[in-house]
């Protein structure tokens, strides 16, 4: 992991949108139809409830969801055709629903600054809503088919979106027209519009990379960036960079003005759903619940001022820790050093001082376009034209050995492309060994010919042979559906993690795990954990720690049945993602029922009545504080109906037996000062406990007579 993870959540569905809150908060909504509410300075999750009861999941990269500016939510569910719009701006409330879909709504977004927002739907319609009078003020053109994607431009007038036959639209709002149509190769899976509004970027299905000029109107770049789909998009205007999430694990920083990959960032998870910067944090939600919390500025002040002095060698070894400083502004000045970096590399090579050349020019290498063009002075030194010659007549032995002998020509990208060669043929022969070791041990060989002379290649190729019976049980293993001995061949001999087999069966393992996500997301625990049997030895899953998590499930949703209150909160204690269940959503509705109901009876003064209803939350540790709210304002009510009705009060008595259980707050003061007997409180301030109640039974009153 080459950047700074502050935090990682583990939440339940896959993460579509996030959001920023007041009172630092972020918002998350997910597939399965729930509101999560995360507190970024306690860095705990305060709140997960359902939008809906009994309503069905949505596609793991949906669109379904979007989040204002404003604290606006859009929603929209499976199989209903309604929008709702809600507002998180005093909590959730719902504040209005609007029907003019006449099929399930598949994306919505809303304008930068949260003013307007647009749905298409499966009906191939398309509604824009003014959200100050929260009214639909334009139907757009009607497609005939699906809508997939959404942009808005910053000044909302520029409506681009995309159908799933391959259609883009770009609608005028300010002059309700139609300004451009175009069809592309592929789906569109992300957009966005940047560069003052005349530029759109699309993201294909197909893996392909799309500029298109909206002035021009015309496509001006179109690369193959991507080795998957394309899932999730974010927009760094100050930049010109986009991050885009993909169905791998591969978040890519792609620089939309020149559409080329700066950076190519590996996160762990697989599936990145979402992509969002709230307050200096990235959050990156991926389809199996997890959100990552990364601190994208982590080392940047050092990082700054080593670009100021000039530093670049330094600047490079906090690029490498902190993958994420691509995107700060100081970037820019490996651009403003390069042309005399590169002048100076070109005199040192004149000079026939390659080395120093190469340290040089080192730091700026990551950038492709720098590298490209050092390349053609790197190519006229005698030392590289030598190698590049050994290269170019297939004398991979000769270049092999001249590397072995010259530490300079290994550090060059000349190198590399040696490398990357021996790696194919490497790994075809292993690939002919692994599919039938002993018929084809003679291809093997032939194809290995040419670096028999390089020591340390064919020290390589030795170990290959002398170990043909393993690949031959490696394939068997994989045949007979023994995963067991599969993966523990892998782990005594790792040169079996390098063939395409061992990626296949990953990928199968993979496919396994997300079938247990499945099962598990649907209440389906029999079915999830009759996959588990098949997918128990796959060393790239996490099995047994799912296993885990399924039987504490069932062991929470028994406690809960059963209502033993005490044992399912201690599991939520152990395991925080039973908060995302719908038993832990029925433990907590049962709770604020029961809450409603004390809370009437501490103003009926029914207190004896009270304590019996609260009694099996009172030694729960996540409970026992707010019954001893409850309870407490019971009591003060008591007390100050005993001064309206004149009762005798031994106040004395009293004052002291709620301080030692709840200290000195603003509820006994007040009492202290309607029965003018604020010295009390001072007489007893070495008692003062304001958890003395955990330590004490709860008595039917507190008040002391005569």
């Amino acid at each position: 992991m080459e950047y700074v993870l502050v935090q990682k959540l583990e939440l339940r569905g896959s993460i579509l949108v996030s959001g920023k809150l007041s009172e630092n908060r972020v918002l998350f909504l997910d597939h399965l139809n729930n509101y999560i509410i995360f507190n970024s300075i306690s860095n705990e999750v305060e709140e997960i409830v359902p939008l809906a009861q009994n309503k069905q999941a949505l596609h793991k990269y949906g669109n379904n969801f979007a989040i204002s500016s404003q604290e606006m939510v859009a929603i929209s569910f499976k199989d209903h055709h309604n929008l709702m719009l809600a507002s998180f701006k005093d909590g959730y409330s719902e504040v209005r629903s609007c029907s003019w879909h006449t099929s399930d709504i598949e994306v919505s977004s809303f304008s930068d600054d949260g003013n307007y927002l647009v749905t298409g739907g499966s009906d191939g319609k398309l509604f824009v809503y003014d959200m100050k009078n929260l009214e639909m003020v334009l139907s757009l053109p009607h497609n005939p088919d699906y809508i997939a994607t959404i942009s808005i431009c910053s000044d909302n007038d520029l409506i681009v979106y995309t159908t799933f036959q391959k259609k883009v639209v770009l609608f005028s709002f300010r002059h309700n027209k139609v300004v451009a149509r175009l069809k592309l190769a592929d789906i569109v899976q992300v957009s966005h519009i940047f560069d003052n509004n005349t530029k759109v970027y699309f993201a294909l299905r197909s893996g392909r990379s799309i500029v298109y000029d909206v002035i021009e109107a015309k496509v001006i770049h179109d690369d193959a960036l991507f080795s998957d789909w394309p899932t999730a998009i974010y927009y760094m205007k100050d930049r010109e960079y986009v991050l885009v999430g993909s169905k791998t694990d591969i978040l890519y920083i792609v620089d939309v003005k020149y559409n080329r990959v700066l950076l190519k960032v590996q996160m762990g998870d697989i599936g990145i759903s979402n992509i969002n910067i709230v307050e200096g944090k990235l959050y990156v939600g991926f389809i199996d619940g997890s959100v990552q919390i990364i601190d994208i500025d982590a080392h940047a002040v050092i990082f700054e001022n080593e670009l100021k002095l000039k530093n670049v060698h330094k600047a490079k070894e906090l690029l490498d820790i902190n993958n994420f400083l691509y995107l700060n502004s100081s970037i820019t000045i490996f651009d403003e050093l390069w042309p005399e970096t590169l002048h100076r590399a070109s005199n040192l090579l004149l000079k026939e001082k390659l080395e120093d050349a190469l340290h040089l020019v080192e730091p700026f290498l990551f950038d492709q376009k720098k590298s490209d063009e050092f390349t053609p002075l790197l190519e006229k030194n005698e030392l590289i034209i030598k190698f590049l010659h050994l290269l170019q007549n297939k004398k991979y032995e000769d270049a092999f050995i001249m590397a072995e002998n010259s530490s300079v020509i290994k550090k060059t990208h000349l190198y590399a492309k040696l490398e990357n060669m021996w790696e194919k043929i490497f790994n075809e022969a292993k690939e002919l060994l692994s599919h039938d070791a002993l018929i084809n041990k003679s291809k093997a060989i032939s194809l290995m010919e040419p670096f028999k002379r390089a020591d340390e290649k064919n020290e390589q190729f030795k170990v290959l042979l002398n170990n043909i019976s393993v690949f031959v049980a490696a394939d068997s293993a994989v045949k007979k559906k023994d995963f067991r001995r599969y993966f523990a061949l892998c782990k005594e001999h790792s040169f079996l993690k390098n063939v395409t087999m061992y990626s296949r069966v990953c990928s199968l393992g993979e496919r396994l795990y997300q079938q247990m996500i499945d099962f598990k997301n649907d209440s389906k625990y029999e079915d999830a954990l009759e996959v588990f049997k098949g997918a128990q030895y796959f060393a790239n899953i996490p099995a047994h720690e799912f296993k885990i998590s399924i039987i504490s499930e069932l062991e929470f949703i028994k406690a809960v049945g059963e209502n033993n209150f005490s044992k399912a909160y201690a599991l939520v204690d152990k395991r925080s993602e039973l908060k995302t269940t719908p038993s832990y959503f029925k433990l907590e509705h049962e709770f604020e029922d029961i809450l409603k109901r004390a809370s009437q009876l501490a103003r009926e003064g029914d207190i004896l009545a009270l304590i019996e209803l609260l009694s099996n939350y009172n030694s729960i540790a996540q409970t026992k504080a707010k019954v001893a709210s409850i309870i407490k304002h019971a009591y003060v009510l008591e007390f100050s109906n005993a001064i309206k009705k004149g009762i005798n009060v031994n106040w004395d008595s009293t004052i002291h037996i709620y301080v030692k259980m709840f200290g000195r707050d603003n509820e006994i003061e007040k009492i202290a000062t309607d029965v003018s007997s604020l010295d009390i409180l001072e007489k007893y301030k070495d008692d003062y406990n304001s958890l003395g109640y955990e330590k004490s039974a709860w008595i039917k009153t507190l008040l002391t007579l005569g």
